[in-house]
């Protein structure tokens, strides 16, 4: 799978390796910056309109830098991932850079810019997997995993722009 670079990164993906993801996916949203932003910042209605998200948790009290939470997914595969993500960069509301640790380990960013009267998202993942399980399959299934996260995060395009025009999850 290549990799598709976005623009300057504000951190570096990880080496290339049997463990190691590096993933770019660009959204477009019928929805100004602003109204993105907030639905992408608050983790905790991800469930709402992110089917793959099964739970999001609260991990302390502050927003922004610091803020932490803890996340239950489950995709095509039969394999739930659980992973908390603390926020170390956020520049509202253009940038949000997450560090991961648990099943996966690395960082995740979201950056939005203006498209027209609508939103343009990127989210950039380096991350190298966690899960025990994961790291002995694969040699043998790497691209059926990419493939996975490429079915989530076309199912959280479709649930946010079905989210901000007021339908909910898809």
């Amino acid at each position: 799978m290549p990799e598709v670079h976005a623009g300057p990164r504000s951190f570096a993906p990880l080496p290339r390796g049997l463990w190691n993801y590096y993933f770019c996916e660009e959204w477009r949203v019928a929805a100004p910056v602003e109204r993105a932003w907030t639905a992408i910042r608050d983790l905790e209605a991800y469930p709402r309109w992110w089917n793959e998200f099964v739970a999001v948790e609260r991990l302390n009290d502050l927003d922004g830098v610091g803020s932490r939470v803890s996340v239950h997914a489950k995709a095509a595969l039969p394999y739930h991932m659980h992973f908390n993500l603390e926020t170390i960069v956020e520049e509202r509301p253009r940038l949000a850079i997450v560090k991961v640790r648990g099943d996966l380990i690395g960082e995740m960013r979201w950056r939005l810019e203006t498209d027209g009267s609508g939103t343009r998202l990127i989210f950039d993942e380096s991350v190298r997997t966690g899960k025990p399980l994961l790291n002995v399959f694969a040699p043998v299934f790497k691209p059926l995993f990419a493939w996975n996260h490429r079915v989530m995060m076309a199912s959280g395009e479709r649930g946010l722009r079905a989210y901000l025009a007021g339908k909910g999850a898809t």
